[in-house]
């Protein structure tokens, strides 16, 4: 009998703990009147609904509990009350009483407290980037319509320490940030192309609705910390995906230079009982670079159709498949005129004048399709993963420029580099298709006492299959670059021969884990480690490439008084790129490490919507991969041998400020400063105090939006006005005098790059409180760019020189029902 108790109150009691209840409830505004597509979510947990035309929402399956109940609409203020779940139905009405113009998702920017658009797509834990023990930013879409961003530097401009390395011919852009070249580029949270050289991969912002960034080494986050400049930093840009509301926008975009581009983006809900949702959005672009020449520009489509599914309110699972195929005009840029290359003598080329050939184009496509599946085991615990198949395909023509040698040719170029060969080259062919795995068990703010925990632990399996076809080049013509040239291509032209074919087949693991603990709200600790492996072969090499990478990471966080925090942490990081260096034994001598040491103050005002930090940061590579060179006792001459050792140093340091936010309901601003270098120690290959190329000395942005809301007569016109800066940099390594380099002149000090700026302003005017509810959809823009028509180059050092687009304006008129 005894027995039979307790086992029926066992049971009992499990019975009661494992009790759910439905939240049911309707949302109105001080008038009574219903308020449709309100977003109603249960804090720190997956439940959320959306408020159909009635008003109305429903949340089943919650567990008995406390919660605190969480309102979101474009047009109110974020609104919260808190709820105790103790019955089977529990009926929760409310009123959103402070109307505010948010402009879509732009609050993003300065409530930088909020969890905003999955951030956790590049952390991998659910910590709020206000929060983070590193700088983590986000971008949302709004700030790109408002700033008519139509690339990835467009967005990341608005961050201190962020540059374009180079635009290969403007063709595509390899990003910098803290001085290092080609970040890893990820979509959705993952590394989707090998990347080989850091430059990236296209994308059209259509289909981006936020771009993420985090600042430093970061080891333990997607697999990318084993990535061509990883200890930069890493962007991550957000696919669009569905909401599970009815709402659609088209739009039409005029610019400059003959541009134009149609988009669309529309989502819906399937069936009755609003389980299933569908998005799909899309973009074609026709434009003329700033030359403004027939036949020379880009075309471009793209499409991303997505679906997803909640077949319970623990289950989230989205398809998607995203398509992109742009062809560009390869644009070799200008030169340098001085014969030696020793001063910046870069010749300023009239705004009309092309040195390359129409028809010159590279194409790009990048196809990807994802799963991503989300199930909530608990109410604060649950499993993600994610499955991404992608393949990259580039390919195409591209022109080079060559100065006549003076020394061969008398009187030419002996006191001015004017006289070229022109050449076209078959672009190195690119195919790049991999797979990536992921899967990730983690842990929400689950409060034990004082003490909040929140940790992830997760494996992730890749492979990366490229395949890289190289040709020969042919000369066309020799030009003078001061005067007047032909872009015509001869006809009859020779097809171009296949020289190599180079195939790799890369596949990696990796095991990550890591935990965040809160105490009491002042103390933050945060602690991890990345366990990787990576074998990567080719059909002609005699060896295999494997690689083990073991990568800690601790952090600490201390609030002082009120919202100032002082924090600090510490990463380790590998960088594969020269790890097939040999040594005298003839074995690999495996990737390079860096180690980041960071340290800074946090603060947020204004009801954490507006936030600054000030972050010191000093990042070292204390085991280069480096030539062996040898003094040979009968020339006297340092000569530089077949194999390499580990040695060498570089460091890498800076300060960064940065002010983002929203302050009141009408400002918005992301302001930011970084001061940063880079440099060569104790190097065989470099001169010793040298600076690393295309490192600005300084970076500055300012932008400054200002919005009238409902009570102004002036209500539903923004403008806002930026700035931005990037300081003078070394065009060049400085390699020691018996070092060949990359084509370097050996021991040729090389000058500096000039720093430029940009001056651009917005006007737009939404009519959302229009009286006419068709008029009420429509929202119209006007940006100038380049105000001031500066000039500036991106370059990769002096193989392709492009300057940055002058003075431009566009205008874009968008409908949304």
């Amino acid at each position: 009998m005894r027995i039979f108790f307790f086992f029926s109150t066992f049971l009992i009691g499990c019975l009661s703990f494992a009790q759910t209840g439905t939240v049911t409830g309707k949302i109105t505004n001080k008038q009574n009147a219903p308020i449709t597509h309100v977003k109603v979510s249960l804090k720190n947990t997956d439940y959320t609904s959306t408020t159909n035309e009635d008003g109305e929402y429903q949340l089943e399956g919650v567990s008995y509990g406390k919660y605190m109940l969480i309102f979101n609409h474009e047009s109110f203020a974020p609104d919260s009350v808190q709820i105790n779940i103790e019955t089977h139905h529990k009926k929760v009405d409310h009123i959103l009483t402070i109307p505010i113009i948010t402009y879509g998702e732009l609050e993003v920017i300065g409530n930088q407290n909020k969890r905003q658009n999955d951030i956790e797509a590049i952390t991998r834990i659910p910590i709020n980037p206000a929060d983070q023990i590193q700088n983590t930013y986000v971008l949302d879409e709004m700030l790109f319509t408002m700033q008519d961003a139509q690339q990835v530097s467009d967005a990341t401009r608005n961050i201190s320490g962020i540059s374009v390395f180079a635009t290969h011919g403007g063709v595509r852009q390899s990003m910098s940030i803290r001085g290092f070249r080609g970040v890893p580029l990820l979509k959705n949270g993952i590394l989707i192309s090998k990347d080989t050289g850091g430059r990236g991969f296209a994308s059209d912002f259509e289909g981006i609705e936020s771009v993420q960034v985090i600042k430093g080494a970061n080891s333990l986050n997607m697999g990318a910390a084993t990535s061509y400049g990883n200890a930069g930093g890493m962007i991550n840009l957000v696919t669009k995906n569905p909401r599970f509301v009815n709402q659609g926008k088209v739009s039409m975009r005029y610019a400059s230079f003959n541009s134009y581009r149609p988009t669309f983006d529309i989502e819906g809900l399937i069936g009755k009982n609003n389980k299933a949702a569908f998005r799909i959005d899309g973009a074609y672009e026709n434009a003329r670079n700033y030359q403004n020449i027939k036949g020379v520009g880009k075309e471009s489509f793209y499409i991303n159709p997505s679906l997803a599914f909640r077949p319970d309110n623990k289950t989230n699972i989205i398809l998607e498949m995203d398509y992109y195929n742009i062809s560009q005009t390869f644009d070799p840029g200008t030169v340098n005129l001085d014969p030696q290359n020793e001063r910046n003598e870069l010749y300023e080329l009239p705004q009309d004048q092309f040195l390359g050939f129409i028809g010159n184009n590279i194409t790009q496509k990048l196809l990807t399709s994802s799963l991503r599946v989300k199930r909530n085991l608990l109410p604060k615990l649950y499993i993600r993963g994610t499955a991404i198949y992608s393949n990259y395909d580039s390919r195409g023509t591209s022109s080079a420029l060559s100065a006549i040698d003076s020394i061969n040719h008398v009187k030419v170029n002996e006191f001015q580099n004017t006289i070229y060969k022109r050449s076209i080259e078959r672009s190195k062919e690119h195919s790049d298709k991999n797979f990536v795995a992921q899967i990730d068990l983690v842990g929400d703010h689950i409060q034990t006492g004082i003490v909040t925990h929140t940790f992830q632990a997760g494996f992730d399996f890749r492979t990366y299959n490229v395949e890289e076809r190289k040709f020969n080049s042919m000369v066309i013509d020799t030009i003078d670059v001061l005067e007047r040239v032909t872009n015509d291509l001869p006809k009859n032209l020779k097809d171009f021969s296949l020289l190599s074919t180079t195939l790799t087949t890369t596949v990696s693991t990796g095991i990550s884990a890591q935990e965040i603990i809160d105490i009491a709200d002042r103390v933050t600790i945060m602690g991890g480690v990345r366990l990787g492996t990576s074998r990567s072969s080719t059909p002609t090499a005699a060896t295999t490439l494997t690689g083990f990478y073991l990568n800690p990471y601790a952090g600490l966080k201390v609030r002082l008084w009120k919202e100032i925090s002082l924090f600090g942490n510490y990463t380790n990081t590998s960088d594969p790129q020269n790890a097939q260096f040999l040594d005298e034994n003839n074995k690999p001598l495996g990737a390079e490490t860096f180690q980041q040491f960071e340290t800074g103050i946090k603060t947020s005002w204004f009801n954490k919507r507006l936030r600054a930090s000030a972050v010191y940061y000093r990042t070292i590579n204390n085991g280069m991969n480096m030539q062996a060179a040898i003094r040979n006792e009968n020339t006297g001459v340092i000569e530089l041998q077949n194999y390499y050792f580990k040695g060498g140093l570089a460091v890498y340091q800076g300060i960064e400020v940065d002010v983002i936010g929203q302050i009141g309901e009408n400002w918005y601003l992301a302001v930011g400063f970084a001061k940063m270098e880079g440099v060569y120690k104790e190097s065989t290959k470099f001169t010793n105090g040298s600076s690393v190329k295309n490192i600005p000395d300084y970076t500055a942005n300012a932008y400054v939006n200002y919005s009238f809301n409902s009570k102004s007569v002036l209500k539903g016109l923004s403008m806002g006005v930026g700035f931005y800066y990037i300081g003078k940099m070394a065009h060049n390594d400085w390699t020691n005098a018996q070092t060949e380099y990359h084509g370097i002149v050996p021991g040729l000090e090389p000058w500096d790059q000039k720093a430029y700026y940009t001056l651009n302003a917005n006007l737009g005017y939404d009519f959302v409180y229009s009286n006419n509810p068709i008029l009420r959809g429509f929202n119209i823009r006007l940006n100038v760019n380049n105000i001031t028509n500066s000039i500036g180059y991106q370059s990769y050092r002096l193989v392709t020189v492009n300057r940055i687009t002058p003075l431009n304006y566009s205008v874009s008129l968008s409908y949304r029902f």
